[in-house]
């Protein structure tokens, strides 16, 4: 019952009731016998659902009732991060990071094992 009720306190009312009936659905299948596995999945995956998907709805809804993504801070907690937010400091941008030996050839360079290697680059070792 905690995704449902997760989403009722964050105000998700089709999801909460998506989830609500879905737990009754699965807690119904467990008390039949031979279908416990099957409602212990179903249960499984509301959970799992709701703990991946919950903060994107949450997310979403706010979007949708006019909020914006200003800006997206990266802090150790959040009197830092308004800090930064509200100081319009900009941010240096994060460099990409590239592998310095990207120029590996295709050939199959190991002596070890001959045969196709499917056009994939050999492992001499490296990366």
């Amino acid at each position: 019952m905690f995704p449902a009720l997760w989403m009722l306190y964050h105000r998700l009312w089709l999801h909460a009731v998506a989830a609500i009936l879905l737990q009754g659905i699965a807690l119904e299948l467990m008390r039949q016998p031979g279908f416990s596995a099957a409602g212990a999945a179903i249960l499984l995956a509301v959970h799992l659902l709701a703990a991946l998907e919950g903060r994107h709805a949450l997310s979403q809804r706010l979007i949708d009732r006019g909020w914006k993504m200003e800006n997206l801070v990266s802090a150790h907690d959040l009197a830092t991060a308004e800090e930064i937010h509200f100081s319009e400091i900009e941010q240096e941008p994060q460099r990409d990071i590239h592998s310095k030996d990207w120029d590996i050839s295709a050939n199959n360079t190991n002596s070890s094992r001959s045969g196709p290697n499917f056009g994939l680059p050999g492992y001499d070792g490296g990366r």
